[in-house]
């Protein structure tokens, strides 16, 4: 796996049109150790948890798209698949359930070797508005290794294919292990204790300048880009504790120079971060491996949101969905709590 929290399973939320309902409904993704990527539809009767079609063995990534379907890492192990690819599933509102539609090609597809993207980090592209040369917007992009890719399809989502936008200029044994995109233009990539924007169409890539502190070979965890500013999460292999940096500010996204957060909250290892927009000011979750932390100061300062959860939980991923919070555990399911009104 290429990034700590996928590692560690990751979760996605989205809300979904049912029938069956009389509407939507939310469903959640999580991927899992041993028992692949599972999904449900939480309701108060609590919809059991399924596992995703042709999917197995230990779960990874889970990315809702902006038309509801899921791009997941898939590693079934078993015979006839290819083992670690990003495959997609198309949600049926009819039966309130997932359908497969096989791994997402890359265009144009490589010399050698399989033609998808294999034990990739993903996220979407918050706003996308960027379009390729045929007129398809980006969605969603993808780090494989050096190469970075972009997910882009017509607009009614046919067509879906990786792209590569540019290949960063990596030593031997570093590999991506965060992306992020706030509308496409600009793309970042994080790797161990280096950064890099890549502007497109150009596919031009520039080291971004980071503070880092004595010993940089930490591991970009999350990258979360925002209209004004962007926060990327660094962290060394545990035990060492990690660090939070900020680019931009309330004002203006800038992208080249990052600077490091003298309040990181109290941590063994971040593993995942989210951001809600619809307050304000807006408010920025934490998670590590033993809190939730919350700040409404784009991150100078934070205060504990771990209220009624148990000691020493491993906190891997966080969502926000219709002012409801999801929060993924490794090895104690998933928890959610309602968020005020904004």
């Amino acid at each position: 796996y290429s990034a700590l929290y996928q590692w560690y399973g990751s979760i996605s939320a989205r809300t979904l049109y049912n029938p069956a309902s009389g509407g939507l409904n939310l469903v959640v993704a999580g991927g899992t150790q041993d028992n692949g990527n599972l999904y449900c539809a939480p309701t108060q009767s609590q919809a059991p948890w399924q596992p995703l079609p042709d999917d197995g063995g230990d779960g990874g990534l889970d990315l809702f798209l902006f038309n509801g379907d899921l791009v997941h890492y898939n590693n079934p192990g078993g015979p006839g698949l290819n083992n670690g690819d990003i495959r997609r599933v198309h949600w049926d509102p009819a039966s309130a359930s997932f359908s497969s539609l096989g791994d997402i090609p890359v265009q144009p597809p490589p010399s050698s070797g399989s033609n998808a993207l294999a034990g990739a980090v993903m996220a979407n592209v918050n706003n996308p508005t960027f379009r390729n040369a045929a007129g398809q917007l980006l969605y969603a992009i993808g780090g494989n290794g050096s190469g970075i890719y972009g997910l882009f399809s017509q607009d009614d989502y046919s067509d879906m294919h990786w792209e590569l936008l540019a290949t960063l200029p990596l030593g031997p044994g570093e590999y991506t292990t965060a992306v992020g995109s706030y509308n496409g233009s600009s793309v970042y990539a994080g790797t161990f204790g280096k950064l890099y924007q890549i502007a497109l169409p150009s596919g031009q890539v520039t080291p971004a300048t980071l503070q880092l502190p004595p010993g940089n070979n930490k591991m970009a965890v999350i990258l979360t880009p925002s209209v004004q500013s962007a926060f990327l999460m660094l962290n060394n292999a545990p035990p060492g504790s990690g660090g939070i940096y900020r680019t931009g500010s309330i004002y203006r996204l800038d992208g080249t120079t990052w600077n490091n957060l003298p309040n990181v909250p109290p941590n063994t290892l971040l593993l995942g971060m989210a951001i809600d927009s619809a307050t304000s000011p807006r408010t920025l979750y934490v998670t590590s491996q033993a809190y939730v932390s919350m700040s409404q100061s784009d991150g100078d300062t934070w205060s504990d949101f771990s209220a009624g959860l148990p000691k020493h939980l491993i906190c891997t991923d966080v969502r926000i969905n219709n002012r409801v919070l999801y929060l993924g555990t490794f090895g104690r399911s998933m928890w959610r709590v309602q968020l005020p009104s904004p």
